[in-house]
């Protein structure tokens, strides 16, 4: 987990989200209990889920008002996906090079 490129994971059991696991509260886990932590005793039980309707800038905002960068996107009580605002600001990065490629035309200069 420390050195891949996932940081944080939704927990689920039975088939319902029951929390979020993200690096710094696996790292504080592990520093109280060692290797015996149980991801029970250690993830993020109150959190911030979206709805798929949700419009992607809304979702940034409300979670980096939560000070949540993973997300569960729920639909009809299950789980129909996960979000986190590095995919957020990817989307928005790429959707805007694209929209100024569209007004600005080819790109390419007649020099």
């Amino acid at each position: 987990m420390l050195d891949g490129s996932e940081q944080s994971f939704v927990v689920t059991e039975n088939g319902n989200v029951t929390g979020i696991l993200t690096q710094k509260e696996l790292v504080h886990g592990l520093s109280q209990d060692g290797k015996h932590t149980r991801v029970a005793d250690v993830m993020r039980r109150d959190f911030l889920s979206l709805a798929p309707q949700m419009h992607l800038e809304d979702a940034m905002q409300k979670m980096l008002a939560a000070g949540q960068y993973l997300c569960p996107v729920m639909e009809n009580g299950r789980l129909a996906g996960v979000i986190d605002l590095q995919n957020i600001n990817e989307f928005i990065l790429i959707n805007g090079a694209i929209r100024k490629k569209e007004i600005t035309g080819s790109g390419v200069s007649d020099e």
